[in-house]
């Protein structure tokens, strides 16, 4: 089985018949009805419009959860069941756990919010594997002016030291996701997109990209590594969000951007390079493979309210 083969089964990228169950790693499994996305060369993967997908996933043999999942016109995960006319906007930018791995469209946190707030449309900004890489990649192309409706609104990017690790191609990542494009600080505050961790890292990122990934029990080896992350790659990281601040004020009028972080308190040197506001969420989930429940999204979102982050 090729390595394109398994990543382009894990994000659902492939039509495929149902019922067929595809090895991930380290006893996930996935059965997938359909697609809603496919593979891009510079996000790595991308959600297709209009599209659906049914998905089973199993842990150690046993079916984990069932869900389905559906994709806007706007190319982004549908966040409600009716047309809002909402007058501002609300992006919650990250990866599955914005977009909502385990859960049906209504169960997500931009669902929620949406049958909460009277004034924001939250979208979802966000796919399964997706980190700051696409994120900043998502503004740089300036794609989400034909996304989002309201011009003005505010913004709240979710993350955590996995994700930080995730920008930086940590093996344990590429492990599943191997075509995770590349982002490079040129100079302090600079930074531009060389390619994909698979083509354009460093050797050792080229080889578990190329010679681990086609074999589970590598594969399974990879996932297993976890690497902390330094202070100067949050320092990097403190800058990046600074830069997708910067690109969204450029497109939005915007009233806030915030970062909501998962974990004990964001490390100082990401806080003061970003020039961000941070508010900490300490336990979201307690789940087997740490997305969240239906019922941990109403709490973070009864959480996000109380801080005053969404309204």
């Amino acid at each position: 089985m090729s390595k394109t083969f398994v990543l382009a089964i894990f994000f659902a990228a492939l039509n495929i018949d149902a019922n067929q169950r595809i090895h991930v790693s380290n006893g996930v499994e996935f059965e997938v009805n359909g697609t809603v996305s496919l593979p891009d060369p510079i996000l790595g993967n991308k959600l297709v419009p209009n599209s659906k997908c049914e998905m089973k996933k199993y842990i150690n043999g046993k079916l984990y959860s069932t869900w389905t999942m559906n994709i806007g016109a706007n190319g982004l995960r549908v966040t409600s069941d009716k047309n809002l006319n909402r007058k501002k906007h609300l992006l919650l930018i990250d990866g599955s756990f914005i977009f909502g791995d385990n859960l049906n469209d209504n169960e997500t946190i931009p669902f929620i919010v949406n049958k909460k707030s009277k004034e924001y449309e939250a979208y979802a900004i966000a796919f399964t594997g997706y980190g700051s890489n696409q994120s900043w990649l998502t503004f740089k192309s300036n794609e989400l002016k034909d996304k989002v409706t309201q011009k003005k609104g505010r913004a709240i990017i979710f993350s955590s030291e996995p994700n930080i690790r995730r920008f930086f191609g940590t093996i344990e990542h590429l492990a599943y996701n191997s075509n995770h494009p590349r982002i490079v600080e040129n100079m302090p505050g600079e930074f531009v997109h060389v390619g994909t961790f698979e083509k354009n890292g460093d050797w050792l990122q080229q080889f578990i990209s190329t010679y681990c990934v086609p074999y589970t029990t590598c594969r399974d080896l990879a996932a297993s590594v976890k690497l902390r992350a330094t202070k100067e790659q949050f320092k990097t990281m403190g800058r990046v969000f600074k830069s997708i601040a910067q690109l969204y004020r450029a497109q939005f009028d915007v009233e806030s951007i915030q970062v909501s972080w998962i974990g004990p308190d964001a490390p100082k040197e990401l806080v003061e390079e970003s020039g961000l506001e941070f508010v900490t969420m300490s336990v979201v989930s307690k789940a087997p493979d740490g997305h969240p429940s239906n019922e941990d999204n109403h709490r973070i979102v009864d959480f996000l309210f109380k801080k005053k982050m969404i309204e």
